[in-house]
């Protein structure tokens, strides 16, 4: 009988290599599959909303449930069940926007649909991140029109191509002008699921999220990269969302394990699951874990299930 019932584990960092490729190595994907085989539950837990996936794993038979954007949605990934979600106050969203200013910049998920500021974009071209992490995203933009950055310089003078252009061509997130205006104009309906607002520098992170989670005891808050947080609603993360998935399904949460490197994986740990560290993991999160594993080029999702669960 396995250790376990129930594995959950974490996309950037943690299985995807390369973030905006979107994929699994086939060593990977057969742990998953032969851990099914197995009788034990496979669920991602996500920062990312069910769109943004990959083919590759919403087509998986082997992945049954989906923690997703941080834990602000529960998704029955075979189709059976409704979604859970638990979504921040739409007040409470812009205030918080308000409360930090044109200092920072937006992205945000709304009704599983993601959307991210024009000014985000570029940050995160100037930054190295995300899309921008990958050099063949330039070769996208080599058509690309100037366009004013209303410092002077143009895009294309300041990157040498158009990151916005760039962007949207590699990824799935919507570019809008104003996450602010677009958060005001929803309709009664509409669920805003998770905020990231990113900053100049490691600095003004730190300090912002001393300051926020000082105030802000009606938001979970957590470091996503040094210049970047994220945001749900208050009790809303990948932890919790565990819990309530193993409750949901009658499994023990002791018997549930998880996978995570970074800042938004920090709530799966000091809790009843196992939580297991990327060998690339941050500092912080190896140091909270209960063990660690190879990095994900390594493959150690892989080769911690290969020895714990099939052996």
């Amino acid at each position: 009988m396995a250790a376990f019932d129930l594995i959950a584990f974490d996309l950037d960092g943690t299985v995807f290599g390369i973030p905006f490729k979107q994929k699994i190595t086939q060593r990977v994907y057969r742990a998953f599959q032969a851990a099914h085989d197995r009788g034990i539950t496979i669920a991602v837990a996500t920062g990312r909303p069910v769109a943004m996936l990959g083919d590759q794993l919403k087509s998986a038979p082997w992945l049954d449930w989906g923690i997703t954007v941080n834990g602000a949605q529960i998704v029955d990934m075979q189709g059976d069940q409704p979604s859970l979600c638990r979504p921040i106050d739409k007040q409470l969203a812009l205030k918080l926007m308000r409360e930090l200013g044109d200092k920072v910049s937006w992205s945000t998920f709304i009704d599983d649909t993601p959307y991210v500021e024009e000014k985000k974009v570029l940050h995160m071209a100037e930054m190295g991140l995300g899309a921008f992490s990958d050099p063949g995203v330039t070769s996208a933009a080599a058509d690309a029109s100037d366009t004013d950055t209303g410092e002077g310089k143009s895009v294309m003078e300041r990157f040498g191509f158009n990151p916005i252009e760039a962007f949207a061509s590699r990824t799935d997130m919507n570019i809008v002008p104003s996450i602010y205006k677009l958060v005001e104009d929803l309709p009664k309906t509409s669920k805003v699921q998770k905020f990231g607002c990113a900053f100049d520098s490691a600095e003004d992170t730190d300090a912002a999220f001393s300051e926020l989670t000082r105030v802000h005891k009606d938001l979970d808050i957590a470091i996503l990269n040094a210049t970047e947080l994220e945001i749900t609603g208050v009790g809303v993360n990948k932890g919790s969302a565990l819990e309530l998935l193993c409750w949901k399904l009658g499994i023990d949460s002791a018997r549930a394990v998880a996978f995570g490197d970074s800042g938004n994986d920090i709530s799966l740990t000091g809790r009843s699951n196992h939580f297991v560290a990327m060998g690339n993991a941050d500092g912080f999160i190896k140091e909270r874990a209960d063990e660690i594993t190879a990095t994900v080029q390594e493959d150690g999702v892989a080769a911690w299930i290969e020895k714990n669960l099939l052996n």
